[in-house]
């Protein structure tokens, strides 16, 4: 299990890619196009990709946004079939976590069905192993609360960096092989 320690919470707040203050249809499609896999982390991205009617292939929610109960959480659940439920602590990854994105991020893209991996806790932090593990021609959605949300292309730099995070985490076990 990884924890985020309080010294770190304010440089894991900076933004990892490309912010998007109003995003839109349009938009969308422009930064998903030939992009493969296309991943969600957050609840209100999840939905904003769903009602613009972008393919993702991987969701991953946790039912609330800001601490409070997400109000589309049934319209997610209705639009996306295919789904698994995890459990990871808030401002934790939990080995659970961890090793279920790091193989569904191994699976084959693109997914037929989309995939929601529900999770049982908190899905903030979730961001790192998915940047780690995301093959290339990748993009992942996050939310950024008050700006908007953000899209994230993983490359080599971008992965070093989320490494570098996890070897300053708590409880850190990572090994860079």
């Amino acid at each position: 299990m990884y924890v985020l320690p309080d010294a770190l919470r304010s440089e894991f707040k900076k933004i990892f890619g490309t912010l998007i203050r109003e995003p839109d249809e349009e938009i969308l499609r422009e930064l998903t196009k030939d992009r493969c896999p296309v991943v969600c982390i957050g609840d209100v991205v999840t939905y904003t990709l769903l009602s613009c009617g972008i393919r993702m292939d991987v969701a991953v929610v946790d039912h609330s946004t800001c601490r409070g109960d997400f109000v589309h959480k049934e319209k997610i659940i209705a639009m996306i079939e295919n789904k698994i439920r995890i459990c990871n602590e808030p401002a934790t990854i939990s080995d659970e976590a961890f090793r279920t994105i790091k193989e569904v991020m191994a699976s084959t893209f693109p997914k037929e069905k989309p995939l929601l991996i529900e999770v049982e806790g908190e899905e903030d932090l979730l961001l790192m192993p998915a940047v780690i593990h995301a093959p290339d021609g990748s993009v992942l959605f996050y939310g950024e609360p008050d700006a908007g949300m953000v899209a994230v292309y993983p490359d080599e730099e971008l992965r070093n960096e989320m490494i570098r995070f996890l070897g300053m985490m708590e409880e850190s076990r990572w090994k860079s092989k």
